[in-house]
C-alpha cells in the first residue's frame, strides 16, 4: 500500500484527481451493491442510512450462526419465524404456545443441507401486542410507518395521543434476505392537551422533526417490528417528566385539575385499620374531593366518597370537570369505580356511570369510556350520555385491559387484552354503533 502512495505522490496533481474519482465511483458502487433505497412514494430531502447489521448479513452466511427470531403467523401446523439476517424459516414445535410477534434472543440456524436449515430455540422468549400489516416487500416500509402514526391519533393513551400527524421522509435498506426491512421515518405530529410525552409543541400546537429507527420483519406479506415505538416518544429518546402542577401536594393529595385561581384534588380521610392491613401496611381511608385557592390557601372539601377511592382527571368543558375513579378492595383483585361530573360552579358532584369504569379517549367535545361491556359516549358540553355499542366479550378489568388503539374516519379501533396473553381487536363505527372483528393478517 505504501508502494501505491509513494507512486501516486510521485505522478503529481494529475493523478490526485485520477485517484479521488477512482474512490468516488468506488464508494457509489459499494452503495449501490448494499441495496439502499428510498420508499417508493414522493417523500421529499432523501437520504441514505447505515443498515445496523449490513456487515454481520455478509459475514459467513453459510455457516451457523447465532441470532435473535421473530414469529411472524401460523402456516398450518408450522410457524414462519424470521432471524435477524431476514431469512425465513418455518418451525413446527416451538417450546411454547406463540403469538405474532414473540421475540426469542437465542437462536440458532445451522444449515443441514443445500438451503435447508435446522432452528434451535432457546427460552426465554418475550411478547408484547404489535402492530401488524399486510403490505408487499416494496411498500412495507411506508405503510408500516403510517400504521405507528396512525395509533397515536386519538389513542386511548393520554399522555401521547395526537390529533394530526405529517409523514414527511421514510428511507430503507434491506439485506441479504427479503424477511428484515431497516427503516428510518422522519414526522412531525400535533399533540392533544396532556399529552406531555412529545415535550413542549411550537406555537401552532405541533413538534417537530422527529426521526424513529425501527426494523421490520416479515413473511409472505405480512410485517410487524418488535421495536417499542413509545421509546421514541420523547426527545433523543428520553421521556419528559410530568409537568408538574400549580398547586404542590402533600401527603395522599393527587391534584385532578387546575383553572387560574383553583386546584382541585383527591385527598383522603384515614380509617381505623384492620388488623390484617396493620399486618401488610396497608392503609385505608375514604376518598374526598376537594379545592384550594392558590393565593389565599382556601381550601374545601367539595365530596366525600366511598373507601380507598382515588379521583383522575378525564376532561373538562366549561364548568364541568368529568372526573374517573378507581377503588381498591384490601385481599382482592376487585377494583371497583365509577364516572361523575363536578361542576365548579354549584360545587356538586353528580356520578354519572356506575361499575367499572375505564378511560377510553377524547375526540373534540365527545368523551368515549368502557363501562359495564359497553362503549359509552359521552357529550362534554351537556354531559349526556349514549351507549354505542356492546362489547363482543366481557374484557379481564382485573389481569386484562381494553383500551383504544386510534379513531380515524368515525371508527374506533379496540384492543382487548383477554388476561391470558390473548389479544382481539375490533373496530366500530361510531354512528351506526355496528362492530367488528379484525382478523390476523
Amino acid at each position: 500500500m505504501k508502494i501505491i502512495e509513494d507512486f501516486l505522490n510521485r505522478e503529481g496533481e494529475k493523478v490526485k484527481r485520477k485517484k479521488s474519482a477512482l474512490i468516488a465511483l468506488f464508494i457509489i458502487t459499494i452503495l449501490s451493491a448494499c441495496n439502499y433505497g428510498p420508499a417508493k412514494e414522493d417523500f421529499p430531502n432523501e437520504e441514505k442510512f447505515d443498515a445496523k447489521t449490513m456487515q454481520e448479513e455478509k459475514a459467513a452466511l453459510s455457516e451457523p450462526y447465532k441470532t435473535a427470531l421473530v414469529f411472524i403467523k401460523k402456516k398450518g401446523s408450522h410457524w414462519l419465524v424470521v432471524d435477524e439476517r431476514g431469512r425465513t424459516h418455518e418451525v413446527s414445535s416451538p417450546p411454547f404456545d406463540p403469538l405474532p410477534g414473540a421475540f426469542c434472543e437465542n437462536g440458532l440456524v445451522r444449515e443441514t443441507s443445500p438451503a435447508e436449515y435446522e432452528v434451535t430455540l432457546d427460552l426465554p422468549c418475550t411478547w408484547r401486542h404489535t402492530p401488524k400489516l399486510n403490505s408487499t416487500y416494496d411498500q412495507a416500509a411506508i405503510a408500516y410507518s403510517k400504521l405507528l402514526l396512525d395509533n397515536l391519533v386519538y389513542t386511548g393513551n393520554e399522555s401521547s395521543a395526537i390529533s394530526e400527524f405529517k409523514l414527511h421522509d421514510v428511507k430503507y435498506a434491506s439485506g441479504n434476505f427479503e424477511g428484515r426491512i431497516d427503516v428510518v421515518m422522519s414526522f412531525d405530529v400535533k399533540p392533544l392537551e396532556g399529552a406531555y410525552l412529545w415535550g413542549i409543541p411550537d406555537d401552532d400546537g405541533y413538534v417537530r422533526g422527529r426521526t424513529f429507527s425501527y426494523t421490520l420483519y416479515g413473511a409472505e406479506n405480512t410485517w410487524l417490528s418488535t421495536d417499542d415505538f413509545y421509546l421514541f416518544l420523547g426527545e433523543d429518546g428520553q421521556w419528559p417528566e410530568r409537568p408538574e402542577t400549580l398547586y404542590t401536594p402533600t401527603g395522599m393529595q393527587k391534584v385532578i385539575y387546575e383553572d387560574d385561581e383553583w386546584s382541585y384534588y383527591s385527598d383522603g380521610i384515614m380509617l381505623p385499620q384492620q388488623k390484617e392491613a396493620e399486618i401488610t401496611d396497608l392503609t385505608e381511608y375514604i376518598g374526598t374531593i376537594n379545592r384550594i385557592k392558590r393565593d389565599t390557601g382556601e381550601s374545601e372539601q367539595i365530596y366525600k366518597g366511598d373507601k380507598n377511592t382515588d379521583y383522575y382527571y378525564f376532561a373538562h368543558h366549561s364548568d364541568n370537570i368529568y372526573i374517573l375513579s378507581h377503588a381498591w378492595t384490601p385481599f382482592s383483585e376487585s377494583y371497583p369505580g365509577y364516572f361523575g361530573v363536578l361542576n365548579t360552579k354549584t360545587k356538586k358532584y353528580t356520578r354519572l356511570i356506575e361499575g367499572n369504569v375505564v378511560r377510553a379517549t377524547l375526540v373534540g367535545d365527545q368523551g368515549y369510556l368502557f363501562a359495564n361491556d359497553q362503549l359509552i359516549e359521552i357529550d362534554l358540553k351537556s354531559a349526556s350520555l349514549r351507549s354505542v355499542c356492546q362489547l363482543p366479550s366481557t374484557p379481564n378489568y382485573t389481569n386484562g385491559y381494553v383500551s383504544v388503539q386510534r379513531v380515524m374516519d368515525g371508527k374506533i379501533f379496540i384492543l382487548m387484552g383477554m388476561g391470558d396473553g390473548k389479544t382481539e381487536e375490533y373496530v366500530l363505527d361510531i354512528d351506526s354503533g355496528e362492530i367488528s372483528s379484525i382478523d390476523e393478517p
